[in-house]
């Protein structure tokens, strides 16, 4: 599913995530931890399942950020009990500010 996840430098605070368009997915979660294993939050949700990266401002320089992603799609959404179905998330992609 997620067989690309990048990362490119926008500027010395901001990072550019992007990854392969997933099929059928209505949108992504973006999630970042400051170690591999530790605690990931989500720090954005994209509403599109069209749009394919992110980009993270607001990073401390020289701190290394870890990501990762996991797209998905909403079910009943015009009725009252929508649930949102969540995929596996990707792998990480290590990104050093």
């Amino acid at each position: 599913m997620y067989k690309t996840i990048k990362s490119s430098q926008v500027s010395y605070t901001s990072v550019k995530v992007s990854w392969n368009e997933a099929k059928y997915a209505g949108g992504y979660e973006i999630y970042r931890s400051t170690s591999k294993d530790g605690k990931y939050t989500k720090v954005a949700t994209i509403k599109n399942g069209n749009t394919t990266s992110y980009t993270n401002r607001s990073l401390t320089k020289g701190r290394t950020y870890y990501y990762k992603i996991r797209a998905y799609k909403l079910v009943n959404e015009k009725k009252e009990n929508e649930e949102k179905v969540n995929s596996y998330y990707s792998d990480i992609k290590v990104y050093k500010n």
